[in-house]
């Protein structure tokens, strides 16, 4: 006996119960925003962690993106970019999978390959970032602050 789901009118799911909408999203949670690596960050490197986030497509934890892309994304120089990329690497946001290279000779452009560290790696989410701390914070003085995770 086939079972089909009743459906309110106006409803957004087809009749499996999935949704036809592309609610596509990008989440931080709030014990995220609470960490000292995540309170710290530049408003260049918080857009770039959404930018990574936002090309996460929630299966390969892969995201290829170089310098250049980077900064049309967030609105800013080459410079600056690289900056807030290496920011987001420091603070265990992303890891580098493979570094990109940029050689007009030898072919193509290939982009750095990071991965978010909030998301599982091989099978762990590692989180790093939140076991970062300021390097001028004595450890008697970070030591009650947590990420709340």
């Amino acid at each position: 006996m086939a079972r089909t789901l009743k459906q309110k009118r106006g409803s957004k799911v087809d009749q499996t119960g999935r949704s036809k909408s592309d609610g596509k999203h990008v989440r931080i949670y709030e014990w995220e925003f609470a960490c000292p690596a995540y309170e710290g960050l530049s408003s260049h490197a918080t857009r770039l962690l959404l930018e990574f986030r936002r090309r996460y497509n929630g299966r390969d934890n892969r995201i290829h993106l170089s310098v250049r892309k980077a900064a049309r994304v967030i609105h800013a120089s080459k410079s600056t970019a690289s900056r807030a990329i290496k920011e987001l690497l420091e603070r265990g946001f992303i890891r580098l999978l493979r570094k990109g290279m940029f050689s007009v000779r030898e072919g193509p452009r290939d982009a750095s390959v990071y991965a978010l560290t909030n998301v599982p790696i091989n099978g762990i989410a590692p989180k790093d970032y939140m076991h970062w701390r300021p390097r001028d914070q004595k450890s008697s003085e970070g030591s009650g602050k947590s990420c709340g995770r």
